[in-house]
């Protein structure tokens, strides 16, 4: 538990303003250390730490926008930005060019380039939206692939299929595809929806459908999480605002109102420490506040009372 829980420290600063950690990159641990993006004073790069002491590990004449990514594949750091792909390991490659919506799947990389997308050393026609996953030894995502627009595609490799055509909106939008029990579950509009709820791909019976609960917009703030054997996430209900909620592979429900009735508590960076389920909300008192998750919520940290900006980037 949190009974003899460390104090946070600062481990590095830019005193000609403000660091951003992990602003645009995000936070990736790779080799006992997280890795992430973050501002000199002169530019912005890529950094590294231990939880004590932290250095900056590139010093590139380009910076990393919002739509950059840093992933692990082969024991290296990889981002892509829209300068191209660069390499970070024993030497630090660069290849010019458009990339996006990159994965690792089978340790091969899955991508979108100006012609097409890739799966491995295999070159299709149409585009990924978000991640690709790996299920049952095949490969799944989301793509535009015909006319039907956005929809689950699975594929070994070499034959791509489709398995859905009722999707609608933009699916995985916030909720990025996850294989969870039997079920491919993701963000949707489905058919002639209004708004974007909760759907399952069940791969027992190839149908796709609602997930049980009726819950809104999941997703929204911060990525689903597998704790304990269930999956917790943001979403909003009908008589709730957005809050932290859970699925058991049976129903989807708010696990606690925190802020009661329409009103928000903003779940963001849910994540797991010591066993322990701990996540950032705004307290409309406090402003943003570390809690855990036990029957209801907890408070474990106020880092500056009343500041309701705590914990934007990580």
């Amino acid at each position: 538990g949190f009974t003899n829980y460390f104090q946070p420290i600062l481990i590095a600063e830019n005193f000609e303003g403000d660091m951003a950690p992990g602003r645009n990159l995000g936070f990736t641990v790779h080799n006992d250390r997280a890795w992430f993006d973050a501002d000199d004073g002169t530019s912005r790069q890529v950094w590294s730490t231990d939880g004590v002491t932290a250095w900056k590990e590139t010093n590139y004449s380009f910076n990393f926008s919002a739509d950059s990514e840093l992933l692990v594949a082969d024991n290296e750091i990889i981002i892509v930005s829209p300068n191209g792909m660069t390499t970070i390991g024993d030497t630090d490659t660069h290849i010019n060019g458009n990339f996006n919506n990159i994965s690792i799947v089978f340790n091969n990389l899955v991508y979108n380039d100006a012609t097409g997308y890739n799966i491995g050393n295999e070159h299709f026609t149409g585009e990924i939206h978000g991640q690709a996953i790996e299920v049952d030894g095949n490969y799944w995502f989301m793509a535009t692939t015909d006319n039907d627009g956005m929809e689950l595609h699975k594929s070994n490799g070499v034959i791509i299929e489709k398995m859905t055509s009722t999707l609608r909106g933009i699916p995985a939008a916030k909720f990025p595809i996850l294989y969870y029990g039997h079920e491919i579950l993701f963000d949707a509009k489905l058919g002639a929806d209004i708004d974007t709820g909760f759907l399952a791909y069940d791969m027992m019976t190839n149908t796709v459908d609602k997930v049980t609960g009726n819950v809104l917009l999941p997703g929204d703030n911060t990525k689903p999480l597998i704790h304990k054997g269930k999956l917790w996430f943001d979403c909003t209900t009908g008589s709730a605002g957005n809050e932290l909620c859970t699925y058991d592979g049976v129903d989807a429900r708010v696990h606690f109102d925190y802020t009661p009735g329409i009103s928000s508590s903003f779940p963001k960076h849910i994540t797991v420490v010591e066993d322990e389920l701990v996540l950032i909300i705004d307290d409309t008192t406090l402003g943003g506040v570390l809690v855990k998750v036990d029957v209801g919520i907890s408070l474990l940290w106020d880092p500056e009372p009343g500041q309701q900006a705590a914990g934007l980037v990580g």
